[in-house]
Order: structure tokens, then sequence, then C-alpha cells
């Protein structure tokens, strides 16, 4: 039986989706389980806008993923880069059963790639703006 907490993410998820022309991408998966996170990232002057996400996976990730998306709108890319699994699964305190904590680590992988991804596509363009 899963809490009305993850219910309610599952049945009416409010950052589910995705975002056209993204500054950031991160896809993560897990072969084992065949689960993939995808988060999506709107940045404007280093300010998480909007973020969205994609997920194939338990009632347990996508809560996980709603909540992280609540941790990132509104803070600086340096601020998200800092998330961790642990904030992550913070969120959603003695909800998340033991076997499907882990999720947080592959949501926390999605994150640190769609702004490793935001950081090289930023520098690429400052090269590419300076050699002009």
């Amino acid at each position: 039986m899963y809490s009305n907490k993850i219910i309610d993410c599952v049945m009416s998820p409010k950052n589910a989706g995705m975002i056209k022309n993204a500054e950031g991408v991160g896809s993560v998966s897990n072969e084992k389980c065949g689960e993939i996170v995808r988060i999506y990232l709107q940045i404007n002057d280093e300010i998480i806008k909007n973020a969205k996400y994609k997920v194939l996976g338990s009632p347990e990730m996508i809560c996980l993923c709603e909540n992280a998306i609540n941790l990132m709108l509104e803070k600086s890319v340096d601020e998200v880069s800092k998330i961790s699994k642990q904030d992550i699964l913070d969120t959603c305190k003695d909800i998340i059963s033991d076997e499907k904590r882990y999720q947080a680590s592959l949501i926390e992988s999605a994150i640190k790639l769609a702004i490793s991804k935001y950081n090289k596509s930023k520098l690429k363009n400052k090269k590419e703006n300076k050699s002009k």
C-alpha cells in the first residue's frame, strides 16, 4: 500500500513533462531494473526558472522526482549542483521503502548531468563568441 503523498504525486503530477529547448538535460538509467529518469532545466541568469522530469519507474520514483524538482525551482545553478540524494530522500521522509532509496541516487545523477551539460554548453558558447 502506498502513502497518500505517493498516490497524490502519481495521480496529479505537477512537474512531469519535458521542456523544449531546455538549457540542461540529464538522463540516467538503471539497466538492472529498467528505470529511466530524465531531468530538463530551463535556466535564466544562472537561476532554475523551470524544471521538468520524465520517468519510467515506480510510484516512489515519481514522488521523488516531483519533490526533487521542487527543490530546484528558483535556485541558482550552483545551489542545485549541490543537491544530494539525501536532500531528495528528506523530502519524502518515511514513505520511501529501503529497497527504493537508491532511486534518489539516479535522480541526483540526472540533475548533476543536466547541470554539467548546461555548463559545457555555456562554456562552448563563450568560446564561440570570443572567436567571432
